[in-house]
């Protein structure tokens, strides 16, 4: 639980601990780094990210580490959201090529098979946030998002197809 108020010309902040299941919600964490801002009377930094979460369910953000050990597992399926030139200049072994940004992008989504665990990327990390947004509310569960895109798999050095 938090809230805020004036009291003359201070601005006051107050929190208690609350339910763990509170820090797994967006709306609970906005509305919290909100409020330390407002009495902290700083504004709210353009960069400050939140988890994107459905259901309750909060995306996972894996490092490239991780992410390649999710890409090289036989179950999963990599999910490549960026453009059709993007894809054609290098992508990942196995990767099924979906450009997020193209108008049929859910209804093609919708026919991938929801039981399969997706390792999803785009080239930074924004748009694979947006394609998980959308496949969680088409009841995809198994969802796993590269942090920091392809840029940071190309930068940490791991194996590219063209």
């Amino acid at each position: 639980m938090a809230w805020t108020h004036r009291y003359g010309s201070s601005r006051i902040f107050y929190s208690s601990l609350g339910d763990p299941a509170d820090f797994r919600n967006p709306a609970f964490l906005r509305l919290l780094v909100n409020a330390i801002h407002w009495s902290l009377d700083r504004p709210l930094p353009a960069d400050v990210k939140f988890p994107v979460t459905l259901g309750g369910q909060p995306a996972a953000k894996v490092g490239v580490g991780e992410f390649e050990k999710l890409a090289t597992h036989k179950k999963f399926t990599v999910l490549d959201v960026r453009t059709a030139r993007e894809f054609a200049s290098g992508h990942l072994k196995r990767a099924i090529h979906l450009d997020a940004t193209a108008p049929d992008f859910a209804k093609r989504v919708a026919e991938l098979d929801r039981a399969v665990p997706y390792a999803v990327h785009c080239q930074s990390g924004k748009r694979s946030a947006a394609a998980v947004a959308t496949m969680r509310e088409l009841g995809f569960e198994l969802l796993y998002d590269l942090e920091g895109g392809f840029a940071a798999w190309q930068k940490a050095g791991r194996p590219v197809e063209k």
